[in-house]
């Protein structure tokens, strides 16, 4: 069922997943995020470009933006260091391929006795971010939904969102995209651990004239 944003908010609240509070910052800085892209999207003009400025966005969210942690290359993994809570495509030691490394991660911010890179470190939110020029190529194998819904099988992890954003606004494609000009999101998961989508396209070509 496809939703808006205040109305995914509102089943957030009523699911009541832990750290309710920052997960609710994180999906507020996505929103504030995907309506300035909208209307701007060449100020982030590569993938990469829209994961640096979520997961700063995300992080000035946050209630608590570090965490202590232990790390295996770090004093062997036997005394804590500080880490960001925010981090991009972190890895797990035993688990090294792609599939196992979401674009954004805000870590949980109770202290764990598990190593931040151990695959076990619990999460807040986990973020995965496509760009592409059209919708086919987020679509069937290709599909972050999956990969996102395999991690949220565990115990360690909380909220997954996906975002599936189109390079150009309609006028740019001959034929029909499915992809919505208003922003709206899927709950496929109607657990505590909640899936959330949101597939989205410019609203049309840049004026010249910078929103900000």
């Amino acid at each position: 069922m496809k939703m808006s944003f205040d109305e995914m908010i509102n089943r957030i609240k009523g699911q009541k997943p832990e750290n309710a509070e920052d997960v609710i910052g994180c999906l507020l800085a996505i929103h504030e995020f995907l309506n300035e892209w909208q209307n701007d999207p060449w100020k982030w003009y590569q993938e990469i470009d829209v994961q640096a400025e979520l997961a700063r966005r995300i992080h000035d969210k946050l209630g608590t933006q570090s965490i202590w942690a232990y790390h295996d290359h770090h004093h062997h993994g036997k005394k804590k260091v500080m880490f960001s809570r925010v981090a991009c495509e972190p890895y797990g030691k035993e688990k090294r391929d792609s599939s196992c490394r979401p674009d954004i991660v805000a870590w949980n911010p109770s202290p764990q006795d598990v190593e931040l890179n151990s695959g076990n470190y619990p999460t807040t939110i986990i973020v995965e971010v496509k760009l592409k020029t059209y919708m086919s190529e987020m679509e069937g194998e290709n599909d972050d939904s999956a990969k996102v819904a395999k991690h949220l099988s565990s115990n360690w992890y909380n909220v997954g969102c996906v975002l599936k954003l189109l390079g150009y606004p309609p006028e740019y494609y001959k034929t029909k995209q499915d992809c919505p000009i208003t922003e709206e999101w899927e709950m496929r998961s109607d657990s505590q651990k909640p899936l959330l989508v949101c597939s989205l396209q410019p609203r049309q070509w840049s004026s010249g004239k910078s929103s900000n």
